[in-house]
């Protein structure tokens, strides 16, 4: 069993805990992968995205898949020995991208395909979640900023996203 500490933000609450995989592989493959409705979290803390002075703690924890707008990998288990990294089949173009959420926006880097757009990838994705790199996450809230290396941005919760190669101050 691999357990990965993980971050979970919904729109409400911010939740921290340890998610057991039986075989090793990304954050973002696993919650894509899984077809289940919750995800389970171990020795789980949970607060109001609000208030997190108002933390509780609790054994077990079942959140739901489609309210989580972000997900972070705070502590990976090593890979076991076996395991073997794969090489993508193509060079692959990572570009700096800005999504917002109804409470944040993150710039992060999105590895995509080279022959395709940015355009085309966002209209043709199919997962529920996308992985992304380097990542820094901005509240609307006024709470200070963070960083992550590695996060999975829920899909149907991107409100307007651009690259930000393109950006230009008004």
């Amino acid at each position: 069993m691999f357990s990965f500490r993980i971050e979970v933000y919904t729109g409400s609450l911010l939740i921290s805990g340890s998610y057991d995989m039986p075989i090793y592989r990304p954050l973002c493959n696993a919650l894509n992968g899984d077809l289940q409705t919750y995800l389970v979290l171990r020795s789980a803390i949970v607060a109001p995205a609000n208030r997190p002075q108002k933390a509780e703690r609790v054994a077990n924890l079942f959140v739901a898949r489609s309210e989580i707008v972000m997900a972070a990998t705070l502590k990976e288990p090593e890979p076991p020995p076996d395991h073997a990294n794969q090489e993508p089949r193509a060079p692959l173009d990572v570009q700096q991208v800005m999504f917002f959420t109804q409470s944040f926006a993150v710039r992060a880097n999105y590895a995509k395909r080279p022959d395709l757009t940015i355009a085309e990838v966002i209209n043709g994705w199919n997962d529920d979640f996308i992985s992304l790199q380097e990542a820094n996450i901005y509240h609307f809230e006024g709470k200070p900023s963070s960083a992550r290396a590695s996060i999975c941005l829920g899909r149907h919760h991107i409100l307007a996203a651009y690259l930000t190669s393109e950006h230009e101050s008004i």
